[in-house]
């Protein structure tokens, strides 16, 4: 039997040097570790390869949904410290607004909405091990025989490169 991916896999990312966070705050990587555990329930291959290609869409709109919610705290924060009485000059209770952001806050994370295969992969190896999906490496092998084109090859391609890096670890 394969060893590494049916041994109980490890609960902290940090082991595997994987950043799967955002602004130190964990991500609920979840919807895409359950998406691609769809994998071992489909029969075609064709439609495993969609479920891979699917997780691989989710990547990007999960981080950026994150980045995106740890920015609007970043800025109800800094717009709670420019108002640390929570009043406005009338004595009126004033909630923290997302305008008030200081220009330097933005200039922070813009390298951060770039999402390219140096971010994606780390993050899809973190899934693929965490969905310990059942008889992986035969999946794998009947995805890599059926004809792919375009979003396909691109999945089965990631897919099998994060078998490779697991079965190197």
């Amino acid at each position: 039997p394969y060893t590494p991916l049916s041994s109980p896999v490890v609960s902290r990312s940090e082991s595997f040097d994987i950043d799967v966070t955002v602004g130190g705050e964990a991500v609920p990587w979840e919807s895409a570790i359950l998406r691609l555990k769809w994998v071992s329930y489909y029969q075609l291959p064709s439609e495993r390869t969609d479920a891979v290609a699917d997780t691989l869409d989710l990547i990007p709109l999960i981080y950026k949904q994150c980045l995106a919610r740890h920015r609007r705290s970043r800025q109800a924060l800094a717009a709670y410290a420019q108002e640390p009485s929570g009043m406005d000059a009338a004595g009126a209770a004033t909630p923290p607004h997302c305008n008030s952001t200081p220009a330097t806050a933005q200039g922070d994370d813009a390298h951060e909405l770039a999402f390219a295969a140096d971010r994606l992969f780390p993050i899809f190896l973190y899934i693929v091990v965490h969905a310990r999906i059942p008889d992986l490496l035969v999946i794998r092998h009947e995805m890599q025989l059926s004809s792919h084109s375009g979003r396909a090859d691109y999945a089965v391609a990631t897919l099998d490169a994060a078998v490779q890096a697991i079965l190197g670890m």
